[in-house]
C-alpha cells in the first residue's frame, strides 16, 4: 500500500493533482467552523511527519450551503416586501403625514444600518426577522401618533402625541428592549445577531420618531 492508498483509506479522500481534500463538516456557527479549521491544522501535523515527507497548508476554506442561501433570499424577500407593504399603507391611509412618516422610517434604517456598520454586528438570517418586528413595532406607534393628529390636527396635538404615544407603549417598548438584551449575551452568532440588530433597531427607530418625524410635524401644523 502506497502513501497515496494510506492517505485515502484515513481520510476517505483520494489526492488528485497534487491536492490532498479533506471535509470536515459544515456549519454556520463560528464556534464550529474555528474547530474544523483546528482539526484541519492537527491533520496538517499528522501528514508532515518523517515518515511521510509530506508539506501541506491550509490555502482557503469553501463554505457551500444551497439551503443556507435559498432561506437567505426568501427572507429578504418577505422583509422588503412587509417593509414596503408597510410603507403603502401608512402613505395610502394618512396621505402627506404618511409620506413624510416614511421617510423618516426610512431615516431610521439608514441610522440601524450605520450601528450595525461601525459596531461590527454580523449580519444573519435572524437579523432580517429583527428588522420585520421592528417594521410591524414602527408601524404600530406611528399609526398611533398619526391617527391622533388626524383627530385634532393642532399644534399642540403633534406636540403631546408624539411623546404621549411612546409613554402610552412603554411596556411593549421596555420588553423588546429586555429581550434584545438577552440575545445580545447570546453565544450563538445567529441569536446575537438578532438581539443587536433589535436593539439597535429600538434606538433608530426611537430617534427617527422622536426626532426627525416630531420636529417635521411641528413645523407644518407651527401656524395651526
Amino acid at each position: 500500500m502506497n502513501g497515496s492508498d494510506v492517505l485515502k483509506t484515513f481520510f476517505g479522500e483520494e489526492i488528485s493533482n497534487g491536492l490532498l481534500r479533506i471535509t470536515l463538516g459544515t456549519s454556520k456557527e463560528n464556534e464550529v467552523i474555528e474547530e474544523y479549521i483546528d482539526q484541519g491544522e492537527f491533520y496538517s501535523m499528522l501528514i508532515n511527519n518523517d515518515e511521510m515527507p509530506l508539506t501541506y497548508e491550509i490555502e482557503s476554506t469553501i463554505f457551500v450551503d444551497g439551503e443556507f442561501d435559498n432561506k437567505f433570499e426568501v427572507i429578504v424577500a418577505v422583509t422588503i416586501t412587509i417593509i414596503a407593504l408597510a410603507f403603502i399603507y401608512i402613505i395610502f391611509k394618512f396621505k402627506l403625514d404618511g409620506l413624510i412618516s416614511v421617510f423618516t422610517m426610512i431615516a431610521g434604517f439608514a441610522l440601524l444600518s450605520l450601528a450595525i456598520k461601525y459596531t461590527n454586528v454580523e449580519v444573519s438570517l435572524n437579523s432580517f426577522i429583527a428588522l420585520i418586528i421592528l417594521t410591524v413595532l414602527n408601524v404600530y406607534l406611528i399609526t398611533k401618533m398619526l391617527n391622533k393628529i388626524k383627530e385634532n390636527a393642532l399644534y399642540e396635538t403633534v406636540a403631546n402625541s408624539t411623546i404621549k404615544v411612546y409613554l402610552e407603549n412603554i411596556e411593549v417598548i421596555i420588553c423588546s428592549v429586555i429581550i434584545a438584551i438577552v440575545f445580545t449575551f447570546m453565544k450563538t452568532v445567529s441569536v446575537y445577531s438578532f438581539g443587536m440588530t433589535l436593539f439597535y433597531g429600538i434606538i433608530s427607530m426611537a430617534i427617527s420618531n422622536l426626532l426627525f418625524l416630531r420636529t417635521i410635524l411641528l413645523r407644518k401644523y407651527s401656524d395651526k
